[in-house]
């Protein structure tokens, strides 16, 4: 008889001794990479930089022993701090600690609406968000963020509210630019850039820091007008119900729908093509459960949303980590950080950590992914249509009053077209709307295995070995 194994500890059981070192390593690797990051993240965020460290704390360790995915990295996130900075902007002073337990309660309420989807059994809406929003959404996000980092990097106010207000009060006030900190900004920006080119494999994120803090140190900028992080709090996080009244929590509800939305649609895109990328089994509903609790240890720990990441995951596999081993080591070494290196931190200039978010921002813009999808709606314009897919209309799906047809009409109607609910389905459209009404209608309709392609039109035609046995795609 077979033994099952208990619905904890999937993302890192069985252990394989051979492979400790490997992911051991992946993990220092990871907590240097993304140390300056998640501090970033929470600058975003508004939060004080020390809470994007507790991202990487308790939520990594919850995940690690709730989730299924043996490689999602479930910490801070850009798109789910910009989110959580709009949502906040108005209700509190950013980094003050109202704010705090605002940002608190709305990762406790994002996780609720996570586990509530896992009871509800809605990982499915997962597959209604398709490749193509997604590009765009990290597309506005990455402009957002990088506008919002300029006033920093020059070293003048910005004057709050909205990133593109920030940049025209940040370019208002170019004369006023600190020289020390734009050359702090410059410096930067010249390593990250030029370095990773000449010596890919170092850590040059975690290096730049390191020399930030030293030139800080040694030179006493802060003397010259280069404003630095100053106290931040050692020690571990304390753990607490956020101090937020019922009249607070319903104004939150909102922005805690949309972190979720963004939430289980990275999360689920990220699990399932590494899952698909190492043949290892994934549970989507046990995904949510861990992103559920990870996101209430955050809120109890004085920290804010986590997300799974695709950079971090990225980065992790680069390295050789295979299970949420490498996780669990990363997050040991920011408990290190906290707990004896938080006094040299205090040292590092804000324009370093601008520096930083602004280039993470702008590789958030996928200039080719956009091209490639304005090239797509062109080839549509003109009739396109993908080689081997059946032509679904999402009209076919309407009454002539516009209503959507009873699910056994949308039945027959499909299967006419000769497409049978036994089948792996995939929509596919230039816009992703459409595609993911017709799934939707085909779910409603008994159609259990439809999902939206996760691809371009390009990646269709070149992939052969497609794993759906019949694909569905509009030509307009």
């Amino acid at each position: 008889m077979t033994r099952r194994r208990p619905p904890v500890l999937q993302g890192l059981l069985p252990i394989d001794r051979a492979r400790i070192p490997a992911d051991a390593i992946a993990g220092v690797t990871l907590a240097a990479l993304a140390i300056p990051e998640v501090m970033g993240y929470a600058k975003i965020a508004g939060m004080p930089v020390v809470t994007g460290l507790y991202t990487m704390l308790l939520p990594v360790v919850v995940f690690a022993v709730l989730g299924s995915s043996r490689h999602l990295v479930v910490s801070a996130d850009s798109a789910t701090a910009v989110i959580l900075a709009a949502g906040l902007a108005g209700m509190a002073a950013k980094g003050s600690p109202q704010y705090v337990a605002l940002a608190g309660m709305l990762a406790i309420l994002a996780g609720a609406l996570l586990l509530v989807a896992r009871l509800a059994g809605l990982g499915f809406l997962a597959d209604f968000l398709s490749r193509t929003m997604l590009v765009g959404f990290l597309t506005g996000v990455g402009i957002q963020v990088a506008c919002g980092q300029v006033a920093g990097m020059l070293g003048v106010s910005g004057g709050g509210g909205h990133a593109t207000t920030e940049l025209v009060d940040a370019l208002r006030d170019i004369g006023d630019t600190s020289a020390a900190t734009l050359a702090v900004s410059a410096s930067v920006l010249l390593v990250l850039v030029v370095g990773p080119r000449l010596a890919p494999r170092l850590p040059w994120a975690i290096l730049t820091v390191i020399g930030a803090i030293t030139a800080s140190s040694a030179l006493d900028l802060q003397s010259h007008g280069v404003a630095t992080l100053g106290t931040i709090p050692s020690g571990l996080p304390s753990i607490g119900t956020p101090d937020v009244g019922l009249s607070e929590v319903s104004k939150l509800l909102g922005t805690a729908l949309s972190l979720f939305v963004v939430t289980l649609a990275q999360s689920a895109a990220t699990s399932r093509a590494y899952a698909a990328k190492f043949g290892d089994p994934f549970k989507e509903d046990l995904d949510l459960v861990g992103l559920s609790f990870a996101n209430v240890s955050a809120g109890l720990t004085g920290a804010f949303v986590v997300n799974g990441s695709p950079t971090k995951t990225e980065l992790v596999d680069s390295a050789g980590g295979r299970t949420q081993l490498a996780q669990l080591v990363s997050a040991a070494a920011v408990l290190a950080v906290l707990l004896f290196l938080t006094g040299p931190l205090s040292y590092l200039p804000i324009a370093t950590l601008a520096a930083i978010v602004f280039l993470i921002a702008i590789r958030l813009v996928d200039v080719r992914g956009q091209a490639e999808f304005s090239g797509e709606q062109r080839r549509a314009a003109r009739g396109g249509h993908i080689p081997g897919a059946v032509l679904w209309p999402w009209e076919e799906n309407l009454r002539p009053d516009a209503t959507l047809r009873d699910p056994a009409e949308i039945r027959a109607r499909a299967q006419a077209a000769g497409l049978f609910p036994e089948q792996e389905l995939v929509t596919y459209c230039q816009g992703g709307v459409r595609a993911a009404h017709a799934a939707l209608a085909l779910r409603i309709a008994g159609y259990p295995r439809v999902r939206i392609y996760d691809g371009s039109w390009a990646d269709w035609g070149n992939n052969p070995a497609l794993p759906v046995q019949c694909g569905i795609s509009e030509a307009a």
